[in-house]
């Protein structure tokens, strides 16, 4: 029985809590890791910053003897400042370490499923929104995952 989906987000998750703590260290910039990982984003940003593995689209095709699956996922993240100059920085960094983290994932770091493909193709650093006297932007990098299962 196939799995569609659900091993990639809980891969990708896993992959980010491995990785991105030594990648943001060899930065040097200082900036902590990720104080949690959820599935989606709700709005509700308590402890920043955070990341969330999002599910977005699932592409199938059975025309073999296994289905290709060709998985959209973004990874969506938090990063909060005072002062607005310090949140690009921030933002680029935090999406450098995404996407090597996922580039350096090894077979094993993603729970049984192995994938074909896996490639960042977008970073999207959205709009700069200010409360209370805090600025923050939620960049999201986009990835797709192609595999294949049997069906």
């Amino acid at each position: 029985m196939p799995l569609y989906i659900a091993p990639i987000v809980a891969g990708i998750q896993a992959i980010l809590a491995k990785y991105m703590p030594d990648l943001l260290a060899a930065q040097g910039a200082g900036y902590p890791a990720f104080t949690e990982i959820g599935a989606e984003f709700t709005g509700i940003m308590p402890n920043p910053p955070q990341a969330w593995v999002m599910p977005v689209r699932t592409s199938i095709d059975d025309s073999g003897n296994s289905l290709f699956e060709a998985h959209k996922v973004t990874a969506k993240f938090v990063v909060t400042a005072s002062d607005p100059e310090h949140i690009p920085p921030m933002a680029m960094a935090y999406m450098q370490a995404i996407t090597d983290a996922i580039d350096m994932a090894a077979p094993s770091d993603w729970g049984g499923v192995i994938p074909n493909h896996v490639h960042v193709y977008e970073h999207d650093y959205g709009a700069l929104y200010e409360r209370g006297g805090v600025m923050a932007r939620f960049p999201e990098a986009h990835i797709e995952i192609e595999v294949n299962e049997l069906g």
